[in-house]
């Protein structure tokens, strides 16, 4: 808490009488701006523009015009981070020189109901919030990433999408399979392994089968790349499965239609997925904290490229204490009088940096690596206050945070010793 209030008298000292304070809010379309000074007093009307480069000019003269009218030569923007729709204004504003600042949205709808003491919710409403929560320091730079960590940030985005696609398209087909060919996958455990998903290309429904003899389908395999494993027995056991099959009869050329266009889709998505990452391979060269965050034992090369990604460069930080903010990690409790309230995490941050950080620690644990391993016995086995294995995985994160932090600015590298230290038992250890 002390950290904040700092952060917040740093901004504050950063607001002069000739601060000029810009609040948007941002929309798919048309943008909006209103204008204040230093002390939240508003300087003009309401000012939309189209979220274009016509519009983006029209601003700036709007901009200037108030600047050279009320005497403030210091500009300072300030947005919501509404999804993709301000970045394009942001990168505009930044090319030319302005300052532009964040402003959490939560911030700005815990404070709407201050001024006229209403819910209410509109664009003009939301861009004096804004500029208003400026002028009493509630904001944070807009942190600008290389071409390198911009690049991986978007690879890393994409691969989650792509993941998420081939999931999707495993469940289809999985449906697919128990309404048309149920029996399929008593043969196969798996339809994405070889023999399975060389069955499945080439001859999809039982009648495909039936259609066939076994030295047909055996041929069919070795021309897929099925060398050996399987044969006439393998083939013998379809074709029975197939003859009695208890699948759909009805609608058979379009489900074979179907079933041909998700397999031709899945096979377009995992060759998406490997040209990413033929390509994240070159990009990885060129980004000191992956290679710092990889040398940290049993954190794997998928886990090191998104902790990476969400973490950008670790020095725009001067404390920790942010990254863990930044991951949604704090811990929050609600308590009045006598009562105390539960404490769990804030999850305000980023949900993939958080999701990552977590898969990081189980495979630590899963490995027993010597010192997160040590400090997990230690959590939840300690006499005071023991944590249970789930609180205890959440300190870790915030511990894998820390040690992360501490490698890039030290410029040190992975020392056990030290992420147990300070510990008495494990120090004795």
């Amino acid at each position: 808490m002390k950290h904040s209030h700092r952060n917040t008298n740093e901004a504050l000292n950063q607001l002069t009488e000739k601060t000029l304070i810009i609040g948007i809010d941002v929309s798919k379309i048309t943008h909006v701006a209103r204008a204040t000074d230093y002390r939240g007093i508003e300087l003009s009307k309401t000012h939309p523009f189209n979220n274009n480069i016509k519009g983006f000019r029209e601003f700036l003269r709007w901009i200037h015009t108030l600047t050279i009218v009320h005497d403030k030569p210091e500009i300072i923007i300030g947005m919501e981070p509404t999804g993709p729709y301000g970045h394009t204004l942001a990168q505009f504003l930044n090319d030319g020189g302005f300052r532009v600042v964040l402003v959490l949205g939560k911030q700005v709808n815990a404070a709407k109901e201050l001024d006229d003491n209403t819910p209410s919710k509109n664009d003009n409403k939301d861009a004096l919030i804004i500029a208003k929560l400026i002028s009493e320091g509630r904001f944070r730079k807009l942190r600008q990433h290389n071409e390198s960590i911009s690049s991986l940030r978007e690879a890393m985005s994409y691969s989650g999408q792509l993941t998420k696609d081939i999931t999707r398209l495993k469940c289809r087909i999985d449906n697919w399979l128990c309404e048309f060919f149920p029996e399929f996958l008593m043969i196969f455990k798996d339809w994405t392994k070889k023999t399975a998903y060389a069955t499945l290309k080439c001859f999809p429904m039982p009648e495909d089968i039936k259609s066939r003899n076994i030295f047909q389908i055996v041929a069919s395999w070795r021309e897929n790349g099925v060398l050996r494993g399987v044969g006439t027995k393998k083939a013998s056991a379809l074709k029975a499965y197939a003859a009695n099959s208890t699948g759909r009869k009805d609608a058979t050329e379009i489900a074979r239609i179907h079933i041909r266009g998700m397999i031709d889709q899945y096979e377009r998505l995992l060759q998406e997925s490997d040209e990413l990452w033929s390509a994240v391979e070159v990009l990885l060269k060129g980004i000191p904290l992956y290679k710092t965050i990889i040398e940290i034992p049993h954190i794997g090369k998928k886990a090191a490229c998104n902790i990476a990604a969400e973490l950008g460069n670790v020095n725009d930080f001067s404390h920790p204490r942010q990254l863990i903010r930044l991951a949604g990690l704090s811990i929050t409790q609600i308590s009045s009088g006598k009562k105390r309230g539960m404490s769990q995490i804030i999850k305000r941050g980023r949900p993939r940096l958080r999701h990552w950080l977590y898969l990081g620690v189980l495979n630590l644990l899963k490995a027993k690596e010597p010192s997160f391993w040590a400090l997990h016995k230690y959590y939840t086995t300690r006499k005071d206050n023991p944590l249970k294995p789930m609180q205890s995985v959440i300190a870790l994160c915030c511990k894998l945070l820390r040690v992360i932090y501490a490698m890039c600015v030290k410029g040190t590298g992975y020392n056990p010793a030290l992420i147990t230290s300070g510990i008495p038992s494990l120090d004795a250890a």
